[in-house]
């Protein structure tokens, strides 16, 4: 688990996500980032009233979700 006061090197994080990758599969982190994005999008609507934020949150989810369900993708 990544602690939440410790910085991260971009050569960090993509180790850990290619360790969550090997460990799981680009299409379920994928996914993962895909519900992210919609939480995020919510937390912008319901707590800061913030429509255009959400709305960029919801094109990139979408986007994601578009990618990971290609049958191509889902086998990674």
């Amino acid at each position: 688990m990544i602690k939440p006061n410790v910085v991260l090197s971009p050569e960090d994080i993509q180790d850990n996500l290619e360790t969550l990758i090997d460990k799981t599969s680009a299409n379920f982190v994928l996914n993962c980032i895909v519900q992210i994005a919609h939480d995020k999008a919510d937390h912008l609507r319901e707590n800061w009233q913030d429509e255009k934020a959400a709305k960029q949150w919801e094109k990139l989810a979408s986007k994601l979700e578009t990618l990971a369900d290609k049958p191509e993708f889902k086998t990674l």
